[in-house]
């Protein structure tokens, strides 16, 4: 669902505009004001109810904006936040054992790894809750290194960055600055 909240028009081809609203959401601010909505049973309209709590600012996704921080457990139980790698380089990606493209982009993503991890390149993985087994496997298979953790598509940071299917990418500068999103795995060879 497409809101035109910035006043630009409406951009229905961007998935992470801050205008762009998951159903699942339910709730929207509009001119400072929260309001819960429902959509129709038939996809026709939409009823909105204002709300007596109001909505925390959503984070934008635009190149040159700081990535929103979150904390997350990696599969060896280490505890870690986004904004603790700044002054590195760090390639967030969104991927699913299962995932075709996931799988083929993965040997470009190890190998960049490799080639800058010396330089303070980090990959942070989050994938939605494969079985562990089914995750060692992949990242076994593929050699991708990184700190991996998992949680659901609704999760906190699928929701945080939103994420609606898999590959997603961030690349996030050494000042915390996200430089691209959707990132080509040929491009991960530059």
């Amino acid at each position: 669902m497409v809101f035109d909240l910035r006043g630009r028009g409406l951009d229905l081809t961007d998935e992470r505009s801050p205008d762009r609203i998951q159903v699942s959401e339910g709730k929207v601010a509009v001119a400072g004001v929260t309001y819960a909505f429902r959509v129709d049973r038939y996809g026709r309209g939409i009823a909105l109810t204002a709300t007596s709590s109001p909505l925390p600012a959503r984070p934008t996704l635009e190149v040159g904006s700081i990535a929103p921080d979150f904390a997350f457990t990696d599969l060896a139980g280490g505890a870690h936040r986004l904004s603790a790698f700044r002054g590195r380089v760090v390639l967030m990606v969104f991927w699913a054992t299962w995932c075709g493209p996931c799988r083929a982009e993965a040997p470009a993503i190890a190998e960049a790894y490799q080639r800058f991890k010396d330089q303070g390149f980090v990959v942070i993985g989050l994938n939605p809750n494969d079985p562990i087994a089914d995750v060692q496997s992949f990242i076994d298979q593929f050699k991708v290194a990184g700190l991996t953790a998992q949680e659901p598509l609704n999760g906190t940071v699928h929701r945080l960055y939103r994420v609606a299917g898999w590959p997603g990418h961030f690349l996030i500068g050494r000042g915390g600055r996200i430089v691209a999103s959707e990132i080509a795995a040929a491009r991960l060879k530059a």
